[in-house]
């Protein structure tokens, strides 16, 4: 059990979809590890459930799944934010949307971590089942840029936030880290009741993150770098289906390049060979 990891159960998830392994089929093969993982994790056979950190394949399929990504609107999180009056859980909620960091990132994250002069957040670890660890893949331990707004909200909350040893960003009360249940169900599900909006899980923030960046038509290999995921073909598996096939003003920028940009290089050759002669 403890040759299974993070890396291992990816290159599985990979396997199939290369052997065209239907995606119902996968999800409930991925399903049964994961339970299986669970139950060696509370008898203590491993430490550490890797399954629970695994993006799991998505696609449309005729079966109602659970997994099933959900985002919420540049309005709705403006919403969110003005519903979250707490200083800590507002800069948490507008971190996870603004960088796309898992939730066990968030919780293990220190302000050294956070390079001011960059404008960057470099993961360093993640903060799951009680105890630290390094980020679960090289592509992981990452760093991902901060939008002006984000990097103020963060100052703020550097003011306010309570000294602790740990030098954690979002410690609880006794200065350790969070636990992720308690987030979630005292914090994260009351705001979005308060800002009247549909029930989603932690998770979905990162898949907003994504698809915000989708939207922006941002470079994939941009979007699959500040996810931290280990290869392209993840990042193309999970949001694939909603990036842009096609971009006509791609070819009509290429028609000017060549046609209008340069012919006038050429005229402009021609000129100077004039005065010259």
């Amino acid at each position: 059990m403890s040759r299974i990891n993070y890396d291992s159960i990816e290159r599985f998830i990979q396997h199939c979809q290369t052997e065209k392994v239907s995606i119902p089929t996968l999800k409930k093969v991925l399903r049964t590890l994961g339970a299986i993982m669970n139950y060696a994790c509370k008898q203590r056979f491993i430490d550490y459930n890797p399954y629970r950190d695994i993006e799991k394949p998505k696609g449309q399929s005729i079966y109602n799944d659970d997994n099933e990504i959900n985002i919420i609107t540049p309005e709705q999180i403006l919403a969110l934010l003005d519903a979250t009056t707490d200083l800590k859980y507002k800069t948490l909620f507008m971190t996870t949307i603004m960088t796309g960091m898992r939730q066990g990132e968030l919780l293990g994250l220190k302000w050294d971590d956070i390079d001011w002069i960059a404008g960057q957040i470099h993961v360093k670890r993640t903060f799951t089942s009680g105890r630290f660890y390094d980020p679960k893949s090289k592509k992981s331990r990452r760093k991902i840029d901060l939008a002006p707004q984000l990097i103020t909200q963060l100052k703020k909350w550097q003011l306010a936030c309570p000294s602790n040893k740990l030098d954690l960003v979002f410690p609880n009360g006794e200065g350790k880290p969070m636990e992720p249940v308690n987030l979630v169900k005292r914090h994260f599900i009351p705001a979005l009741k308060k800002a009247k909006i549909p029930k989603i899980r932690f998770h979905d923030l990162r898949h907003t993150y994504a698809i915000l960046l989708i939207d922006q038509e941002e470079n994939p290999k941009y979007i699959q770098a500040q996810l931290g995921h280990s290869s392209i073909n993840m990042t193309f598996d999970i949001y694939g289906y909603l990036m842009k096939d096609s971009n006509k003003g791609t070819a009509t920028r290429l028609g000017n390049a060549i046609f209008e940009d340069g012919s006038k290089t050429v005229a402009k050759e021609k000129l100077e060979s004039n005065e010259n002669a």
